[in-house]
């Protein structure tokens, strides 16, 4: 059976679609077949509007992470969904509920974005923030790729995490310092062992870090004594929701890259920076 509609309209276009993908008296399903074409603004209006009023029946901590520093190779993503919980159980937890009642949100998320990739991360805190987050706070991100260094392995980040906190706390940093491991869904392809968050409270912060990182460097005093790790990626992140304040050492976390479908205006926001 085709279903038709028609429209008569003096100015404009109307687009029409059926969204029912199956028949049946007792089995119904819809699936939406049109979407709106967005930017990463819509995307961002939406998460304030919509995502933010969920009611998570755990503590979680979710952000929306756009590219600042990047290169081209770097996978064209234009913004990525990341959401904490306090332990793996938890992350379960928040994605049962979220499958059940997040429903009609995702629906209005996916006229927006096309996830390429959903996956699971492990999380070792390296350092705390000194200042805690409120609700809409917006810092910088900096992830670098690291590899242990020959006969170094994770039982050395005790002594070398004290070096780095002391080398944070000559500089005046602020912000925190986590290690990402790769858990599900992540790529199978990459050959780092780890992924190392930097935060800072703005660019300027981070350009601070970067003078001091260069001078340590040329005084042979960086504590990087256990990893090689490659030049960052720079993100600018915009907290959901600080509901607690983790007092694990492992957080686990759910890494979501998304691309939002583009416009000519969109893809300018992208070369542009």
């Amino acid at each position: 059976m085709t279903y038709c509609v028609g429209i008569k309209a003096q100015d404009g276009i109307v687009f029409a679609s059926d969204s029912r993908t199956n028949a049946g008296l007792d089995n119904v399903n819809i699936y939406s077949k049109m979407y709106l074409v967005g930017s990463v603004e819509d995307v961002m209006n939406m998460v304030r509007t919509d995502w933010y009023e969920l009611d998570y029946p755990i503590p979680y901590d979710g952000w929306v992470t756009t590219p600042t520093l990047y290169a081209d190779n770097d996978g064209g993503y234009d913004l990525f969904w990341v959401g904490f919980t306090a332990d793996n159980a938890d992350m379960g937890t928040s994605l049962d509920w979220f499958f059940e009642n997040g429903t009609e949100v995702f629906s209005k998320w996916e006229n927006l974005v096309e996830c390429a990739s959903w996956s699971h991360w492990d999380i070792w805190e390296a350092r705390e923030p000194s200042s805690s987050l409120e609700e809409g706070d917006t810092n910088i991100w900096a992830f670098h790729s690291c590899t242990f260094k020959q006969r170094k392995g994770a039982s050395d980040f005790k002594d070398n995490d004290e070096e780095w906190n002391a080398f944070f706390d000559s500089i005046g940093h602020s912000g925190g310092a986590w290690r990402w491991w790769a858990a599900g869904g992540s790529d199978t392809s990459a050959t780092n062992d780890f992924y190392i968050n930097i935060s800072f409270s703005s660019m300027n912060e981070y350009g601070k870090y970067r003078d001091a990182r260069k001078q340590a460097m040329s005084d042979g005093s960086l504590p990087e004594q256990i990893t090689d790790c490659e030049a960052p990626r720079v993100y600018a992140a915009n907290n959901r929701a600080e509901e607690k304040k983790w007092p694990l050492d492992i957080i686990p976390v759910s890494y979501t890259h998304l691309r939002a479908h583009e416009t000519p205006e969109h893809r300018g926001w992208r070369r542009g920076g």
